[in-house]
């Protein structure tokens, strides 16, 4: 009695020990430290198209949105997104100068210097200084209005009819002191010009007042302006606001918008577009929130399929691309070396440490993406991988068929008939002028003369499909001695559905 209390009490302290083991600072069995579970990106780092429509300029309480798109010197330029236009593109307002520049010689919109360098030449708005052949593509021609001087005091209202840029506008001719200006074709998308502030990463104040594309009432020296972080001014054309004692000559900047199509983006990351200057990973830390690199959707060949399990991805035709996976922590770029390429969530480690390694792909926005010399990156989507379905044979399993007769031979399998690829025998593809075949859901008939060359034994006959497969056998039998009559052994009481 005494020993079985000893052994019981022995497994007692042991299971202390190991429970104790588990807490820091206890000596014991060390606990395997595992990978925190993955979870989505925020839509401060990932979103889609319906999230780069939510954003606005038209009060200070909503979160400023980017987007990067263009050239500014040797850096992206970064627009804002000021809300959608009636045809369904993102109204943008660059958040710096393109240029400083005197309005010109009149007020007059429709004459500005700006509209007069809206051309691909040289350093104009649109040439290769600001925009790729293939960027200006992706900019909707975009048609808008201004009242202008009539010569008799007043205004008339002009049209300036598809450019790619063009200048913000004002609510009114009478807009001195007013913080709302507008973007848009109806020139009704807000922008609160309090926001357009250094901390929202804007041009600010003094030195980064821009034009607008209206007058001032009734006047051809005088244009309205936008002072950023306060509201609607006015400035003579030539910059130059004088006094009783003295000019003073301000310089005045071009800062226009546009209008993106969104018609071919697929979604946009906070991550800048994988290059050979940038791989592995990179936290969220080290990205801007609710700055975005454009996705354009890819109509290549390339493919990402994650298993069932989430632990691997099958990569094709994707060599030289990179593979992008993105969860809460931060993206992790990685390039792809040949056509098919087999990646282990573990070969992805989103941090410094060896728990950071992915142990699946679950929750993570995964895709292959490339960018072209023109800066637009194409992307596509990673795929999970579906079941494969299972395929049954329905009839005629088993059958037989005796050598040289004119019998024929049915085998029913439920898969559809549209996704059948072809008909094996022994893990031969059969020809098809050797069967024949009906809807309802396969039905597979061979036929005799097919039959006949086939040795005495049992065969396998496999159905093909798209997306699975089915199997079953078949017996082909001696031809009996002097019968000469015909068999078909076509299964019993089948009906086609045609």
């Amino acid at each position: 009695m005494k020993k079985k209390w000893l052994k019981r009490s022995s497994a007692i302290l042991l299971s202390m020990i190991m429970a104790l083991s588990l807490f820091p600072g206890m000596n014991g069995i060390i606990p395997t430290v595992q990978a925190a579970e993955n979870t989505s990106p925020e839509s401060a780092y990932w979103t889609d198209v319906d999230g780069l429509k939510g954003f606005s300029l038209s009060d200070t309480s909503t979160t400023v949105g980017k987007i990067r798109f263009g050239l500014n010197g040797s850096d992206s330029r970064l627009w804002a997104i000021c809300g959608v236009d009636a045809d369904g593109s993102l109204a943008l307002l660059s958040t710096s100068e393109f240029a400083k520049a005197a309005y010109g010689g009149t007020s007059e919109y429709s004459n500005s210097d700006f509209v007069k360098k809206l051309t691909t030449n040289s350093d104009d708005y649109l040439s290769t200084s600001y925009f790729s052949s293939t960027e200006l593509g992706k900019m909707a021609d975009v048609t808008v209005k201004t009242n202008e001087p009539n010569g008799n005091g007043g205004n008339e209202e002009k049209t300036v009819t598809n450019k790619k840029l063009y200048l913000p506008n004002s609510l009114d001719q009478k807009s001195d002191g007013q913080t709302t200006i507008y973007v848009g074709s109806g020139n009704n998308i807000a922008i609160d010009v309090t926001k357009l502030t250094d901390t929202n990463g804007f041009q600010y104040y003094d030195s980064c007042r821009f034009w607008l594309r209206s007058p001032n009432y009734g006047s051809s020296d005088n244009a309205l302006i936008a002072a950023p972080g306060y509201g609607v001014g006015i400035i003579s054309v030539d910059g130059c606001v004088c006094d009783d004692d003295f000019p003073q000559i301000f310089s005045i900047l071009v800062v226009p918008a546009f209008n993106l199509k969104l018609s071919d983006v697929s979604f946009a990351s906070a991550a800048e577009a994988a290059s050979s200057s940038y791989s592995g990973f990179k936290a969220n830390s080290e990205m801007v929130a609710n700055t975005y690199t454009l996705r354009y959707a890819s109509a290549g060949t390339e493919e990402a399929v994650i298993s069932l399990d989430g632990t691997k991805i099958k990569v094709t035709n994707a060599n030289e691309k990179y593979l992008m996976v993105q969860n809460s922590t931060g993206v992790y770029a990685l390039k792809i070396d040949s056509n098919n390429q087999t990646i282990n969530a573990s070969d992805i480690q989103m941090g410094s440490a060896e728990t950071d390694k992915l142990t699946n792909f679950n929750n993570c926005k995964v895709w292959i993406e490339s960018t072209d010399a023109d800066r637009i990156t194409t992307a596509k989507m990673a795929t999970q991988a579906a079941p494969t379905p299972t395929y049954t044979i329905t009839a005629g399993a088993g059958g037989t068929h005796e050598l040289s007769t004119d019998g024929t031979l049915t085998i029913t399998c439920d898969g559809a008939l549209d996704k059948l690829t072809g008909i094996y025998v022994d893990d031969k593809l059969v020809d098809a002028a050797n069967y024949t075949l009906k809807f309802g859901s396969t039905i597979l008939t061979f036929k005799a003369d097919y039959l006949n060359t086939l040795s005495v034994g049992t065969h396998k006959v496999k159905f093909q499909y798209s997306d699975g497969s089915a199997e079953t056998t078949f017996e082909i039998k001696e031809a009996s001695a002097g019968d000469t009559t015909t068999k078909n052994t076509t299964a019993p009481s089948e009906k086609d559905d045609v």
